[in-house]
């Protein structure tokens, strides 16, 4: 069940951002199907292509491949922060051995959400060229 809600607050999320993109853009002016369609497909390619990028930036993040500018920007705050301790890595070796020992796991949920908006934008898409 809990999977499900997860689901149903993404989709929702995409069906708003949807929403006020056709209401921005004018939906209920539109004159013939085929603008409709137009602006349906560009609607949903928005919040797909947000997703998509989102979930392809979190599978990298869980790869490490961040890890060197988190390091370079902690050890650069840390200096202007007071009462953070400043010898807890001796260098980037041991911040690596560090992060590779917690467990980091990507959850695919975000790029499947994305790839579905991307469906429903490809579809009005091609109800867009078959009108």
């Amino acid at each position: 069940m809990k999977k499900g809600i997860y689901y149903l607050i993404h989709g929702g999320i995409i069906l708003i951002t949807a929403s006020l993109f056709c209401l921005q853009r004018g939906i209920f002016a539109a004159e013939d199907a085929k603008t409709v369609f137009r602006l349906l497909s560009d609607a949903f390619s928005v919040p797909a292509v947000v997703y998509i990028g989102f979930s392809l930036l979190s599978l990298a993040a869980s790869k490490g491949t961040y890890d060197m500018l988190r390091f370079a920007f902690g050890s650069v705050f840390c200096r202007f922060i007071p009462g953070i301790d400043r010898t807890r890595y001796e260098s980037f070796y041991n911040y690596r051995e560090e992060m590779q020992k917690k467990e980091r796991s990507w959850s695919p949920k975000l790029l499947f959400c994305g790839l579905y908006a991307l469906a429903l934008s490809v579809l009005f898409l091609t109800f867009y060229y078959l009108d």
